[in-house]
Formats: C-alpha cells, structure tokens, sequence
C-alpha cells in the first residue's frame, strides 16, 4: 500500500511517475521468476521442521465449544486490546535491545510462553506468521500479493528460562524466514488428507508503524487522504474472524511504545473467556518484564497466568464459606440448588436447561485445598488441575513405603497435602468442578481427552459396563460388556455425540469385563486389541460411479484377485 500510495502522491505532486530499474520489473515476471527457482533447499527445511508434527490438529485452548466445520462458522468474532503504557513498553524494549534481538522476536517468544501456559502445559506449539514476501531488493518497489503464511513450530522445554526460550525463538524465526519464499500451499502439498492446516488457525502478526508518516497520506491539491485501518464489522461490538485465535502486537515508531489485540472466533469462545484470556497475557508481560521480578529467570512452567483478584478467591477458598453450605455439609447433605417447593415442571425444566455441572463446593473446616498443575503450579481459573488435600486429617505417610509416601504426599508452603489424583477446575466464584481422574486423562495427537466422557457417553446406550483405554500412540479402544448393541450402533452414536478426536478407533465386545478382587475393571487384564484394515470397511457394495472409478476399480480388483463385482 506504501508503495502504491507513493506513487499516487508523487503523480499528483509533480504530474509524472519516476521510474527506476526495479520498477520495471512487473508482478507477472516475479511470478516466472518464482517458478524457475529451486525450491530443493527450501522444501526439506520445512520437511523437517514439521517432522512428526500433527499438522491437523488444533492446539487445545480453552475453547468454551466444540468446533464446527467452516460450512457451519458463522465468521463473527471480537476483539479485545490493551495498551503496553510507557512503563511496560520501556522494559519489553530495554530488554529487546540489552539481549541483540529483535522486537518482533521478543513477542513471537512472549506468545509461544503464553500460549504453553494457556493450553495447560502443551510444549509442542505450530502456529501460523504472514510475511511480507518482498525478500530479494527488487520486490520492494513492486506492486502486487507478496504476503505468504509460514508456519512457525517451537519446541519448548518446561524448564528452560525465559532466556532460553527466547534465543530458541529467536534460531526459529530467523531460519523460517530465510525460507518464507517457499509457497503455503507447496507445504501443505506434503499432506494430502489435510483439507485445512491447524497452524493457521492460531496465529501472530507483529506490526510497526510511524502514524505521523507521510507514508501514509496523500494530498490531491487541498485534500489530504489518510490510510487507515479497517476491520469489517457486523455488529455492534461483533467483527469478521476468520481464523480461532490471533494476537497481534503493534509498535508505535512514534511515541515508542506497543500495544496488543487479540482477535478471535465467537463460534469457539464466549466474549467474557476472550476477555479474561486478554488480561492474563497482560499479567503474564508485567511478571516477566518487571525489572524487580526475578521471573523471567525462572523455568517457564513457573510463569503465572492467574489475575490479582483470582489469587484473593484462591486464598479466600480457604478461609471463609457460605454458612448455609457448610451446615448442609455437616448435616451430612449435599448442597442442591432447587427447592422442593417448586412445582415438578418448573424443576425438571431447570434440570434439563441448566448444561453446567455442579460444583463440588470448597473445603470443610479445619482442611485446606489447594490445586496445581503438572509441573506443581497453581494453574489459572477455568484451567485443570490436580487436587491436593491439606488439613487435619492428612497422613504421616506409608509405614515402611517411602516410594508411595513420596508418591502420595507433597509439601506446599511448609504444610503437607495428599494427591487425590482427582481433576479439577475452579470456577469464577471459587468453586471447585470435578473433572475427572488424572490417570484417566490422556493426550492424544497433541488433544487432551478425558476417557471417563468417552465411558460416559456409551453408557447412555443400552450397555452395562465399559471401559476406554489408550493404545500405543495413535488408537483409543473401547472395551464393552456385550448387550444387543453392534459395534457400527455405538460409533453412530458416539459420530453424534463426540468431537472426531474421541470416538474410540475400535469397539471390542466382550461377555464379560474382568474385575479385580475390589470389584472395580481390572485393565491389565483387557485383551489386546485385533485390528484389521478391513475394521471399519462398510460390508455394502459400492458401485463405482465415474470412468475412472471404473479403471480405479479394475485396477485394484486384479493386484488383489477380488473377482467382486463391486
């Protein structure tokens, strides 16, 4: 735009456009250019950098729905921003310039650290980075659709240091950007079966501009037109989103100072989450750029993303409760938020309309809860996290079993707490949701899957008993105690009731589930699963359809001696 406004100002003004030799040059002949170049060194760098990599699957955010196919998004989004202020934006730059970096890559490392923070502790993260496209001195004067998307993988170890983190950052970008001529969709050639990279869905602009350039008007005799940036809105406070999540970070050259916007879908997050997502980034900046905060030379799973009055509701968990709760509680009861003076309909109603679970309240007198992550960190509100139980009625420890006492016990602020081994998820008033068990949580082609929703949704079929386990790296098997139910019935249902990431790969039908001496499914005992490429073949003949599913039939029906008519 620069450019085209540039020469638009320059006609105006003196009535001819000056030419240079690279002006001469014309989109078209860049075009023959870029398909004459040898793309050899390019293609197995990006080989390699996705090696491995999951490039179909998103990372897991705290998405508060399922996701829908793009036939199905309706496209709204929104948008929240905040100001750096003079103080913070003088410490991100000070550091920046102290440490040889770049600005862009001080945020680029910012983001990879938050957003392995936001998915819970995810260390594999790919997201997706515009560049400019203009990488060789004649492009810089040319007119025309230079931008190409890159994606840009971090491998981030938990224990590295923010120091750390951000020379790594810093070997990725510049290496990806040596590469960036090399075209998305030469890439995404790779993956055939990938209608749409997961990378792009998640991704970050950096931006620096001077408003008091003249770069950016135009004066047409006593007229002066300015560029300004526009974003299309379809509401009030509703914009386009095209992509789940993007954060972008704009540095003014003028005032020096930087600013952050986070943009994303309304067909995945409630306005309110995006909010507090907003907040926590901030937060996150001020612990690691604080001169009189040692954080940033901690280890990056030490990174913080909980809000000022979240940490007062933590602390206040502990030490003040609702009188009528606790009453209940004493009494034995179990807290319910109906009255049973209600007519039935009106109750039932409210059963069936009410989708949220009901908190398992907070802690008994005398006792103390407290939650941490997998790397012993107080995860953020909306976050899962194991519960640790402190109080008066915590063990010593295992009489001569130091390994289970080690196991089962942990020391938090001089007190000692028992791992439950049950997930949880604190609410914005302080109460505690159950999640499930933490060695029934899994993680799955970079998703996070609780196994006992998966037993709980084929539970609600005809079946008595069932059990869903992981399998080697790539396969969920459901086990299930035989009933009049096929297996092609329970994939229906679980097609209907579960995102493609949790429909378990195989159904093994069994008489009778083995059971240990307490009673509960002993899993060692499951047998191993049979699979068959022809697993999931349907039985029906499929006639083909066009030409070359008749050759494509042919084909086939002689290297495998299928005298089948179909």
């Amino acid at each position: 735009m620069h450019i085209f406004l540039h020469d638009l100002n320059q006609a105006y003004s003196t009535g001819q456009l000056t030419t240079d030799e690279n002006s001469l040059l014309r989109y078209l002949d860049y075009a023959m250019i870029e398909q004459q170049m040898s793309m050899t060194a390019a293609n197995m760098f990006w080989l390699d950098i996705l090696r491995d990599h999951k490039i179909d699957h998103s990372l897991p955010l705290p998405f508060d729905r399922y996701r829908l196919s793009d036939e199905h998004r309706t496209g709204r989004g929104i948008s929240f921003s905040f100001d750096f202020g003079e103080d913070l934006s003088h410490d991100f730059l000070s550091y920046s310039s102290s440490h040889g970096i770049t600005v862009e890559q001080l945020t680029l490392a910012s983001y990879f650290a938050f957003l392995f923070k936001l998915t819970n502790g995810e260390s594999d993260l790919c997201i997706g980075m515009n560049t400019n496209g203009r990488y060789k001195e004649e492009l810089k004067s040319m007119i025309g659709m230079f931008v190409n998307a890159i994606p840009l993988r971090c491998q981030l170890d938990p224990h590295w240091s923010f120091h750390q983190l951000v020379e790594h950052v810093k070997d990725i970008i510049t290496n990806s950007l040596k590469y960036s001529y090399f075209p998305l969709q030469r890439i995404l050639n790779q993956y055939p079966n990938t209608i749409k990279p997961a990378f792009l869905e998640t991704s970050f602009e950096f931006q620096s501009y001077t408003s008091k350039s003249s770069k950016n008007e135009v004066m047409i005799g006593n007229a002066r037109l300015v560029a300004v940036p526009f974003s299309i809105k379809i509401g009030e406070d509703e914009i386009m989103s095209k992509f789940d999540f993007t954060l972008t970070i704009q540095h003014d050259l003028d005032i020096d100072q930087l600013s952050c916007t986070i943009n994303a879908s309304l067909d995945l997050f409630d306005r309110k989450t995006i909010d507090i997502i907003t907040q926590r980034f901030h937060s996150m900046l001020e612990q690691l750029f604080n001169v009189e905060d040692v954080q940033i030379n901690k280890p990056t799973h030490e990174l913080s993303l909980i809000l000022s009055d979240e940490k007062f509701l933590m602390k206040s968990m502990n030490n003040t409760q609702v009188i009528g709760v606790i009453a209940i509680e004493m009494a034995g009861g179990v807290y319910c938020p109906l009255s049973p003076r209600d007519p039935k309909h009106r109750l039932h109603m409210l059963i069936v309309a009410d989708k949220k679970s009901i908190a398992i309240g907070a802690p008994l007198p005398n006792y103390k809860c407290t939650i941490l992550d997998e790397f012993s960190q107080p995860p953020a509100m909306g976050q899962d996290g194991e519960l640790l139980v402190g109080g008066v009625g915590v063990f010593a420890g295992y009489l001569g079993r130091n390994d289970l006492t080690t196991k089962s016990l942990v020391e938090v602020d001089d007190e000692i707490f028992y791992r439950t081994g049950d997930l949880v998820r604190m609410d914005s008033n302080g109460l505690l949701h159950y999640q499930g068990r933490e060695d029934h949580q899994i993680k799955l082609h970079g998703q996070r899957i609780e196994l006992g929703e998966i037993e709980q949704c084929l539970l609600k079929t005809s079946i008595s008993a069932c059990v869903v386990i992981k399998w080697d790296d790539d396969h969920l098997i459901a086990y299930v105690q035989r009933s009049n139910i096929n297996e092609e019935q329970l994939r229906q249902h679980c097609q209907y009731h579960l995102p493609l990431h949790m429909i378990p790969s195989l159904f093994v039908l069994l008489e009778k589930l083995p059971l240990n001496a307490n009673g509960k499914i002993d899993r060692k005992l499951l047998p191993a699963p049979q699979f068959s490429p022809l697993t999931n073949i349907d039985k029906t003949d499929v006639i083909p359809l066009t030409p070359l599913e008749e050759h494509l039939k042919c084909i086939f029906s002689k290297a495998f001696h299928n005298e089948s008519p179909n």
